[in-house]
């Protein structure tokens, strides 16, 4: 499949915990790893992290992720 061929960083609001992610068997060594901020949220009205990145595995190590304040 060519989309699994390209190499791509992917971040969004993803709307659901990295761990359901995980547990879906999409990320790993089919396609890559998932770049999940070191914060105890990323929204205001919870405690849940659901923005994060996913990342080609041929990138993974050029990469970090960098939490910025918003105001």
């Amino acid at each position: 499949h060519l989309a699994m061929q390209m190499p791509f960083v992917l971040y969004a609001d993803f709307n659901f915990a990295p761990q359901m992610l995980f547990e879906s068997g999409w990320v790993g060594a089919r396609v890559g790893d998932v770049f999940v901020p070191n914060v105890q949220t990323t929204r205001r009205a919870s405690r849940q992290v659901l923005d994060y990145c996913v990342v080609y595995s041929t990138l993974v190590p050029f990469l970090t992720l960098e939490v910025v304040g918003v105001p």
